[in-house]
């Protein structure tokens, strides 16, 4: 929690979870004297009974704040494909358990079937006769809607339908929001010159406020976590070993931060982590129009995740984009 007004606040807070979603820490916790600009972590620990998607409320009070935030999340089964789908032959390979991969010789991006629909997506190398975790994208992107003046809703799309084709696969899935809006979502990946393109693209019945729809790679995770050797944000970032982004080492604060930056500040469209002989990178257009006369997507980088506090590295893609709709160094829309 962050404190950006002019006076120190006292917060009530409380976290309401669907059934089969315990709350094992108490649901009531009060935030007294958060003064201006001072930040807090808050955290509750949950437990599911099993795997599918649940619904979060948290709702805040004081005596300038009263709202609501909701969240979609899932909790997955499986997090690893089949190894069979690894052995199968093709570009677009499958598997008994239900599981498809988009896959090259020694690389593949693998959608784990979990009961919901085709989530977490794991990139998977090949080193000699092994293959072996090296990101994973927990959802196919994530959605925060404005609903009124009261309610936000953050949605990770994990799309349950799936087209496929000779190179490429096709998800969708339609979420319908607390007003009854329906929002139609679709994910592209297919093979490219060697590489793997993803575009996904959202659309509502009416019209309706967006503040973030990302993309979020996590290299490292479930493999060499939040260790490299090296990482690359052009013109921003070359960290190597024990290093970390947005550092003070050679930038004094706050002009350390960078890590959603001014779009024309990175002078390359890549993000990359190396560990050993192993590269996760994240490259894209910077011309492409995200809603159809706007370019320039946002990059967001954090090496190690210091953002969220995980073990492995952050590279995300975002709209609605920085300076013209979100603050530097932020990924939430302010207008």
């Amino acid at each position: 929690m962050h404190n950006s007004g002019g006076e120190s606040v006292d917060l009530e807070l409380r976290l309401i979870a669907d059934p089969g979603l315990s709350v094992e820490s108490p649901e009531k916790l009060i935030v007294r004297g958060l003064r201006p600009g001072e930040s807090r972590r808050v955290a509750w620990t949950l437990r599911a009974s099993d795997s599918r998607i649940y619904g979060l409320r948290l709702e805040v009070s004081g005596k300038f704040l009263n709202a609501s935030y909701t969240a979609k999340i899932p909790v997955f089964s499986r997090v690893l494909p089949d190894s069979a789908l690894l052995e199968a032959s093709g570009v677009i390979a499958s598997s008994l358990s239900g599981d498809i991969a988009v896959k090259l010789e020694n690389y593949a991006v693998c959608f784990v079937k979990n009961p919901f629909g085709y989530g977490p997506i794991v990139v998977m190398v090949r080193k000699e006769s092994k293959w072996i975790p090296v990101a994973v994208l927990t959802s196919h992107a994530l959605l925060t809607r404005i609903i009124g003046r009261e309610l936000v809703e953050k949605v990770y799309l994990i799309p349950g339908e799936v087209e496929v084709g000779d190179t490429q696969l096709k998800f969708t899935c339609v979420d319908v929001d607390s007003r009854g809006v329906r929002w139609v979502f679709e994910s592209r990946w297919k093979l490219l010159n060697e590489s793997v393109e993803s575009e996904v693209n959202i659309r509502s019945s009416e019209t309706s406020l967006v503040s973030h729809f990302s993309v979020t790679m996590y290299a490292g995770e479930l493999s060499f976590g939040s260790s490299k050797d090296e990482a690359l944000f052009p013109g921003l970032e070359w960290l190597v070993t024990g290093e970390n982004s947005s550092s003070t080492l050679d930038i004094a604060s706050p002009s350390n931060l960078r890590n959603a930056p001014h779009p024309l500040k990175v002078t390359v469209p890549l993000m990359a982590v190396r560990k050993n002989d192993v590269l996760v990178a994240i490259l894209w257009n910077p011309r492409y129009l995200w809603d159809g006369s706007h370019n320039m997507v946002s990059p967001e980088f954090a090496s190690p995740n210091w953002i969220e506090g995980q073990d492995n590295h952050m590279l995300r893609l975002f709209v609605p984009t920085v300076p013209d709709w979100v603050l530097e160094n932020e990924d939430e829309a302010f207008k």
